[in-house]
């Protein structure tokens, strides 16, 4: 593995952000106890930037984009369109003379 040398990008998955936002949003500092419950890395973050995400203050560290399942669908059925297109037109281009 290597370091992230400007921008480190991170992917999580959780059941309910609602959930997510409940159980951390309240959080003004930091216990042993609230270490100890952290259960996954997004746990940790969401420790770690509780304040900023919540409070929306501005903050050049921290980007965090929220993908429904129908979204990500979507954004694939795009990217399947696209790709038969550009076959699509590449088989013209092949087969003109």
């Amino acid at each position: 593995m290597t370091r992230a040398e400007e921008k480190l990008i991170m992917t999580a998955s959780c059941s309910s952000f609602e959930k997510l936002e409940k159980k951390f949003s309240a959080k003004q500092d930091l216990s042993i106890e609230d270490l100890r419950a952290a259960n996954s890395y997004l746990d940790f973050l969401m420790l770690a930037f509780s304040k900023t995400i919540f409070q929306n203050l501005e903050n050049s560290l921290l980007k965090i984009s929220r993908f429904s399942p129908q979204k990500m669908q979507e954004e694939e059925l795009k990217e399947t369109k696209e790709t038969i297109d550009l076959e699509k037109e590449l088989y013209k281009f092949l087969r003109s003379p």
